[in-house]
């Protein structure tokens, strides 16, 4: 009888597992699709900003109707980051919060006006890349799929993870430094479970990704030289001191950050 039981639950737990794999393969699918459709949104972004160069050097005067463009994506930008403050910045840390449980959004909103509000930002020539947006659009995502299908915390928390893979494989077709990411820097936890719903939805958006833009990768560096071998120590030690350097800086950042809210100055509070 103990036998039986124990069997019914270990089929009961892999019932499950397989179920929030299948959930995760869909919030793959679902986060592949809106990345791309914000990969080619930044893409045509880029080429109106080109082509809006191009008029102003044939007609000095066309910069009056340019600055008006301008004008106006900067105003609706505006409007849209007031109206849901959660779009800003790259999203990294609103994603971390709604992992801890400390903040909650609205997903559909946070979606749709973090892909209209980057398309223009870039449009207007800011720097809005598409590693945070990706991720915060994927992870909002299993947001969205985890409120459709009325899902607890936990599940919640892996198809948030989940989705923010898929939005990391598809931006850069990269599915296993997606998955590391997720793991280390959002989850900032190791289980079978989460490895697997994260690589499933990472393959499958990835897989989506390069159906559409090809297999070339996003950045292709290509090295007409190598470097010669007496060059390696010199290597080995600028890495040396790049580590050094950094760990120094983070450690710099961190106590410049709790010394400035140990001041207690009211104007600067408003920053964190």
């Amino acid at each position: 009888m103990k036998d039986e039981t124990i069997k019914s639950i270990l089929l009961r737990v892999n019932t499950l597992k397989n179920r929030l794999i299948l959930k995760s393969i869909f919030v793959g699918i679902s986060s592949s699709l809106l990345v791309i459709l914000y990969r080619i949104m930044i893409i045509k972004a880029d080429l109106i900003r080109e082509y809006a160069l191009h008029r102003y050097s044939q007609n000095k005067y066309e910069i009056v109707f340019i600055l008006l463009v301008v004008i106006i994506n900067s105003y609706i930008v505006d409007r849209l980051v007031k109206s849901e403050p959660m779009i800003s910045g790259s999203g990294i840390p609103q994603i971390r919060g709604i992992l801890l449980r400390k903040i909650y959004y609205n997903p559909l909103s946070v979606i749709c006006k973090k892909i209209i509000g980057g398309f223009l930002a870039v449009v207007n020539g800011l720097s809005v890349g598409r590693e945070g947006p990706s991720i915060q659009v994927g992870a909002t995502v299993g947001m969205q799929v985890s409120k459709i299908l009325n899902l607890n915390k936990i599940e919640e928390k892996y198809l948030v993870t989940a989705g923010a893979s898929a939005g990391l494989a598809a931006a850069f077709n990269a599915p296993l430094s997606a998955v590391i990411f997720s793991l280390e820097e959002l989850h900032k936890n190791f289980s079978p479970v989460i490895l697997l719903t994260s690589m499933a939805s990472a393959i499958i958006s990835d897989f989506i990704s390069k159906s559409v833009f090809g297999l070339k990768p996003v950045f292709d560096f290509k090295l007409n030289n190598t470097l010669p071998l007496n060059y390696y120590p010199i290597l080995i030690a600028l890495s040396i001191l790049t580590g050094i350097l950094g760990v120094y800086f983070n450690r710099c950042l961190i106590r410049t950050l709790e010394l400035t809210k140990s001041l207690n100055i009211r104007c600067l509070q408003h920053l964190y």
